[in-house]
């Protein structure tokens, strides 16, 4: 049991390491964020709130360790904020320059104003990666206005 709570550090550090470098590398460049509530951050959320109590029923110092690691770790996803500015797309601490963005399309629900990107990767697969963001319906103006702004020839009709 003693190799697995070193596992779970290690890889909770290693979580910590990957948003914080993914929060300096996005910090200031979204001005119009997503839809702050989704499915994985709410998800995220009961796991903080699991690893919250977990600390009342630590046995040991070190288990006190890995638990407030595992709260820094799953707190940091909080912090991190996808959407679009004026350089990019910002994305689960990944920042994606317009310039890579190959297409993207967009399509009006009932609660969200969804947005479709394909990023164009430089790999030997030459592998197609989509991003997919939901912003209020509010905020679908000003996110048009912004994508004809920054990449004027991309909008392409995807199929349905």
């Amino acid at each position: 049991m003693n190799a697995m709570n070193y596992i779970l550090t290690a890889l909770f550090v290693a979580v910590i390491v990957y948003l914080l470098l993914g929060y300096v590398k996005a910090f200031g460049k979204v001005r119009i964020t997503d839809r702050n509530w989704s499915v994985p951050r709410i998800l995220f959320l009961v796991a903080f709130l699991l690893a919250f109590l977990m600390f009342f029923t630590a046995q040991n110092t070190y288990d006190i360790v890995r638990t407030v690691i595992t709260i820094i770790a799953l707190g940091l996803f909080f912090f991190l904020r996808d959407g679009i500015g004026e350089e990019g797309v910002v994305s689960l601490a990944h920042f994606t320059p317009w310039s890579q963005i190959r297409s993207y399309d967009y399509r009006q629900d009932k609660k969200a104003f969804t947005v479709y990107f394909v990023e164009e990767k430089k790999s030997k697969s030459n592998t197609d990666y989509s991003l997919v963001m939901n912003f209020d319906r509010k905020d679908e103006e000003a996110v048009k206005k912004l994508l004809q702004e920054a990449c004027p020839k991309k909008h392409i009709r995807f199929k349905k």
